[in-house]
């Protein structure tokens, strides 16, 4: 029996010396933990110092721009640990036009804070209302211009702000082959439509705004490296010209002909000063 005991009463001991074991491992991990990320919180707090100070922009009630606008704001002042009332007097400062006239008659208290950002939010902003201005973009967009690099370009970056928007607000029945996939086709020429109709054709790809966008952002590519290829990195190609021979070079200011010799607005068949200069000198 009292082996029994010794025996019991030694498994005893040996669970609770496991036990603390298994407390200390613990509480070395959190303080492991601990150390970690105070470590991480003084990194961060010093990378924060040295970042530059963001300017809010003015915002005077252009919805394009709301929403630009209300990122900015949030991000610096809403979510800020201010009270609602210095936050109320930070949103006037950055508001003018109509877009502050419309929540003047608030009053200043925290309630008025609140307020304001839900009357500006119902009169200027509005995933549906970012999105119609967008669309009506992409219809104002003229048909992209033969081999032009620009128009591809600037193409490709509305199809990225449209589809990121749709799929923010899950707008993702707008994305497949419907009428707003057929609206973008229509803007691109007779060529383009032909070679990404083919593109399709040969990957056996599903038509879809997604697809467009892809084949689009390739087509971007390829323009810049034949650009930099053709004209160097860095370097625009100057594709304006003096229109210069033997009789002087043209005047781009008053578009008529100055004289080689004088800088006359004159033929330099006619200049007097041409034609004291000897034979040789009028050759040079």
């Amino acid at each position: 029996m009292n082996d029994g005991y010794q025996n019991q009463n030694g498994g005893n001991e040996y669970h609770e010396d496991q036990s603390q074991e298994e407390k200390l491992k613990a509480k070395r991990s959190d303080n492991s933990n601990l150390v970690r990320e105070n470590y991480f919180s003084s990194v961060g707090k010093d990378l924060w110092k040295q970042l530059k100070r963001v300017s809010i922009p003015t915002f005077s009630g252009n919805k394009s721009t709301f929403e630009n606008w209300k990122a900015a704001f949030v991000a610096c002042v809403d979510n800020a640990p201010a009270s609602p009332e210095y936050k109320l007097l930070q949103l006037r400062q950055c508001l003018s036009g109509e877009a502050l006239k419309s929540i003047e008659n608030l009053g200043h208290s925290a309630e008025a804070y609140f307020a304001a950002k839900s009357r500006l939010e119902r009169k200027f902003g509005g995933k549906h209302r970012q999105i119609a201005l967008y669309l009506e973009e992409i219809e104002n967009f003229k048909v992209i211009r033969q081999n032009n690099a620009k128009d591809v370009d600037k193409f490709a970056d509305l199809i990225d702000i449209i589809v990121i928007n749709l799929k923010d607000a899950g707008k993702h029945d707008e994305l497949v082959n419907g009428s707003f996939y057929v609206k973008l086709q229509q803007k691109l020429p007779a060529s383009m439509l032909t070679n990404y109709n083919r593109w399709v054709h040969e990957k056996q790809r599903k038509e879809s705004v997604h697809t467009l966008r892809e084949w689009v952002i390739k087509e971007v590519e390829f323009f810049t490296i034949a650009n930099e290829t053709a004209n160097g990195v860095g370097t625009e190609k100057n594709t304006k010209q003096d229109n210069q021979n033997f009789y002087g070079k043209q005047d781009k200011s008053t578009k008529r002909r100055s004289c080689k010799a004088c800088e006359g607005a004159h033929g330099i068949w006619s200049c007097e000063v041409f034609k004291k200069k000897t034979i040789p000198r009028r050759w040079e």
